[in-house]
């Protein structure tokens, strides 16, 4: 499992196994683009991000204090552009 991720069921790999299995094909995880919906402080789309920044990340989450905390982490370890 890469460690990058909490659980293997996450993971990029995965998700492209579990897509094979219904015949679906996935994009390219360096240049993917990933959806995170409940992301909370963002901490799986910066690792992410971090692994491969040629990908786009977007995190939405309902909580604004989750996702100024994402924010702020973003800025700090300068991976995102964010908007406000």
């Amino acid at each position: 499992m890469n460690p990058l991720y909490s659980s293997w069921h996450y993971s990029p790999a995965a998700i492209a196994s579990a897509a094979w299995l219904y015949n679906f094909t996935c994009a390219e995880q360096a240049r993917a683009t990933v959806l995170d919906i409940g992301c909370g402080s963002g901490e799986s789309l910066l690792c992410h991000a971090s692994a491969y920044p040629e990908s786009t990340c977007v995190g939405v989450d309902i909580d604004p204090e989750r996702i100024n905390a994402a924010m702020t982490a973003a800025d700090i370890i300068f991976i995102f552009t964010v908007w406000g």
